[in-house]
């Protein structure tokens, strides 16, 4: 599942504009979830939901369904961001966990494995998919869909024009999983078995010599579709490395 939330500003009352230390105290409106898109591997339709569109319930309730179904979530500084902001809505209504999942954040995984100028998402998108993210202002829109004097019409065409923003967010994330593929480290295999790729489910493996662990010698395979490399599941004994090398 890869989805992509959108959260709102908070209000509350300050002296200044620089440097400030606002105290609990002066919160008037508390910061939230307000929209969210996601789409499943494969699939090529995104789905988008907000409490504009929906209702906050209703809303909720379905990120709750899709983390419930889920077996593997991704997303762009999803880990930190994403699922604790979700979390966080669950605890505020009260509402149970969902079934467990594993989380794969890609902007993480890049991190680790590349050194890029930035790690924002739109910068990767562009370096690696020659693609971008839509140019949008979220703060502007928050206030605007907040203002008194903004017409139902005016509120109404700036939440479409932000789910518009949210769901270019999530189609950028499937072809950057398939472009980064071969780097990461799946939470768990796609296929489980010696003549699989552990990432993509490929039978096209090509034997490239052995891994080494505390537990011994295993076959190393590369895969030949999406480039990354896994390991047998059988031991190799001593007389059959003799044969491999």
């Amino acid at each position: 599942l890869f989805l992509d939330i959108e959260t709102s500003l908070a209000k509350v009352y300050t002296y200044g504009l620089w440097d400030q230390n606002i105290s609990i105290a002066n919160i008037i409106e508390h910061p939230r979830m307000i929209a969210f898109t996601e789409k499943w591997l494969g699939n090529k339709k995104v789905h988008a939901f907000s409490e504009y569109h929906q209702s906050r319930t209703e809303m909720l309730t379905a990120m709750h369904q899709l983390l419930d179904e889920a077996d593997l979530v991704l997303g762009w500084n999803s880990r930190n961001f994403d699922v604790k902001w979700i979390n966080s809505e669950f605890m505020v209504e009260k509402m149970p966990p969902p079934s467990p999942y594993k989380q794969l954040d890609l902007m993480q995984e890049t991190k680790r494995n590349a050194r890029f100028l930035s790690n924002k998402l739109d910068y990767i998108a562009e370096r690696l998919l020659d693609d971008n993210k839509i140019e949008y202002n979220m703060a502007k829109m928050w206030i605007k869909v907040n203002d008194p004097n903004t017409s139902e019409a005016d509120r109404k065409k700036e939440w479409d024009a932000m789910i518009r923003y949210a769901k270019k967010d999530t189609i950028l994330l499937e072809p950057l999983f398939i472009e980064l593929r071969p780097w990461l480290k799946l939470p768990h295999p796609v296929e489980e078995g010696e003549d699989k790729c552990r990432n993509c489910g490929s039978y096209d493996l090509e034997k490239r010599g052995t891994a080494l662990t505390l537990n011994g010698h295993y076959q190393r395979y590369r895969c030949r579709d999406c480039g990354s490399w896994c390991r047998g599941t059988t031991r190799i004994s001593v007389t059959n490395m003799r044969s491999i090398s």
